[in-house]
Formats: C-alpha cells, sequence, structure tokens
C-alpha cells in the first residue's frame, strides 16, 4: 500500500514548543526509512523544540484524512526551515519491504557517536542492512553512521544504522550484522539496484532463475 506520508505532501503542522504552540505549514521534501523531512514556510531557531515532543500534521490537500502525530527528531541546523520528524508508527510498518540479500563487497567508512572513524568493507547487502567488516571493535547494540562508497559513478549512500550482532571470524577481523535505522529512499533504491544487478549476475554465472 502506498503509505500517507509521501515526497511533495502539502501539510498544516502544529507543534506544542517550550515557547508555546506553533503553527506553520510546510512541504515534505525527503522520506526515509523511519523518518521524513520538512521544509517548513518559516525558519526555527533549536531552541523552540525538544526532541520527541508531539507534532501534530494535517494533510492540506485532502480535508477528508485525519491528522497524524509525529515526534521531532531534529532542526537541520541552528536557524533552519526544516524540520525532522519521525515517520509514525502505521506509517512505517505500511512502508516496511523484504529485501534481497546479496554478495557486495565495497568499501566503507564507520563513524562512531564519538566522531572516530573506521574503515572497512561489506560482505552481502541488502536494502536494510549489511554485514560489515572491520579491524576494530564495535558494540552490540552501538549506533553508528556508516558510508558506503558505490560503484559506477554513483553518489556515496551515508546513513545511520546499528549493530545487531558480532559475528567471529578466525582471521582477526570482526564482522558485524547492521540494520539501517534512518536511510533515505534514494539512498535505499540506489543499493537495491546494486544488489539486484549483483544477484543477477551470480545467477547467471550459476544458471539459476532469480525467482
Amino acid at each position: 500500500n502506498k503509505t500517507l506520508i509521501d515526497t511533495g505532501l502539502n501539510l498544516r503542522i502544529k507543534i506544542e514548543s517550550p515557547q508555546g504552540t506553533i503553527r506553520t505549514t510546510g512541504k515534505v521534501i525527503e522520506l526515509g526509512s523511519r523518518s521524513f523531512r520538512i521544509k517548513c514556510d518559516r525558519i526555527f531557531h533549536k531552541s523552540e523544540f525538544e526532541t520527541g515532543q508531539d507534532v501534530i500534521l494535517h494533510p492540506k490537500d485532502n480535508k477528508g484524512l485525519l491528522p497524524l502525530k509525529s515526534k521531532f527528531i531534529r532542526l537541520a541546523g541552528v536557524n533552519s526551515p526544516i524540520i525532522v520528524l519521525g515517520l509514525p508508527d502505521g506509517e512505517w510498518l505500511r512502508n516496511r519491504r523484504s529485501f534481497v540479500r546479496a554478495k557486495v563487497e565495497l568499501n566503507i567508512t564507520v563513524i562512531r557517536d564519538n566522531g572516530t572513524k573506521r574503515s572497512g568493507t561489506t560482505s552481502n547487502v541488502s536494502g536494510s542492512g549489511a554485514l560489515i567488516e572491520t579491524e576494530k571493535v564495535l558494540n552490540v547494540n552501538e549506533k553508528i553512521t556508516i558510508i558506503f562508497e558505490m560503484p559506477d559513478d554513483v553518489q556515496e549512500v551515508s546513513t545511520e544504522a546499528i549493530v545487531r550482532r558480532e559475528i567471529k571470524n578466525s582471521s582477526g577481523a570482526f564482522k558485524y550484522g547492521i540494520e539501517f535505522t534512518d536511510i533515505l529512499n534514494k539512498d535505499q533504491d540506489n543499493i537495491c539496484r546494486l544488489v539486484l544487478l549483483k544477484e543477477l549476475e551470480s545467477r547467471r554465472v550459476a544458471h539459476k532463475p532469480l525467482f
């Protein structure tokens, strides 16, 4: 099913700020797996918000639709018209998909919360996560930012992720299963396209049908 929240959707926005109720309008400009960005018709200052506060959204172009409640995540800058909100649970559930996973080797950079960077590679990748290998230890349930170097002049993909499991490796390297927690749809599409191409190549060599 198509999600209600999509790029280009015009909204009336009500925000219960620490400084009082804010009312404005805006448009969805980017949609991720668990969050989305709205460009509002006014500039905000970060002092007007608290992480996790309620934001009520009314679709402008269809008055028959019920309002949606979301949560404020962050402002895209100290002073900015762009707010990042969490995708409502019902919308996120309808937006989930099953993804093909394939053996894909990509160079990656892992950035930890303290700003330290680790280089590594992927062993396999899907639209929802990856198996990565690094020379440094990560912790299960650790939140990271991961940057993928994409082939064929495709723009690099950067996304937030969480380490879900550690896999022991006799070579001394560390392997981790990670789940993407907030990947933009366009980046997810680029990864899925690459995975499908790799899967098709491997099945041609093995003379196996894709489905």
